[in-house]
């Protein structure tokens, strides 16, 4: 798998850089830059992130609060945007579609829980500034990276779930039953 995840990273360590670079050159404050700079981009990235998902894809939103997939629930390309909160998916009692589904999640401040029967193949990414990951029964602490994991067998699996998520702080548990 590739590591969009640290280039976007690295991308945002030099814009930080060079903006305080200039700040200190031109005698600028960085707050009145880097506040509006945020928001711009964030603006960009929420535009041009519409245009990258397929028609099909449904989009999930709370502000703060949890979202919570259980029982018999129909499972396709998602994306989830909590800005603070839980994000709860129960697989084990859907009727999973054959081939590669995407759930996206995006937010601030998350705990995650997945939970997967144990035929289903499963592939996580997450890229975060502080990451508790806990994967398959495997437990990793994470500092400002991507990590990218998966099932054994993934890529031979009939059905798999791929699971990508951007937090600023976040636990993720994926567990398969």
């Amino acid at each position: 798998m590739q590591d969009h995840g640290g280039h976007h990273v690295g991308l945002g360590l030099i814009t930080l850089g060079v903006l305080f670079l200039l700040a200190k050159i031109f005698d600028v404050s960085v707050g009145a830059i880097l506040v509006p700079g945020i928001l711009i981009g964030l603006g960009f990235w929420l535009l041009l992130r519409q245009r990258q998902m397929s028609p099909e894809t449904v989009i999930r939103q709370k502000f703060i609060g949890d979202i919570k997939r259980r029982d018999t629930w129909t499972v396709g390309d998602e994306e989830i945007r909590v800005f603070i909160g839980n994000v709860d998916l129960d697989f084990t009692q859907t009727q999973i579609p054959t081939g590669e589904t995407t759930i996206r999640v995006f937010g601030f401040i998350n705990e995650m829980h997945i939970k997967l029967p144990g035929q289903v193949g499963v592939a996580l990414e997450t890229t975060s500034l502080i990451g508790d990951i806990r994967f398959l029964g495997n437990k990793q602490d994470k500092w400002f990276t991507t990590t990218c994991l998966a099932s054994e067998r993934y890529d031979f699996a009939k059905r798999r779930i791929r699971i990508k998520t951007t937090c600023f702080i976040h636990e993720v548990n994926v567990t398969q039953v």
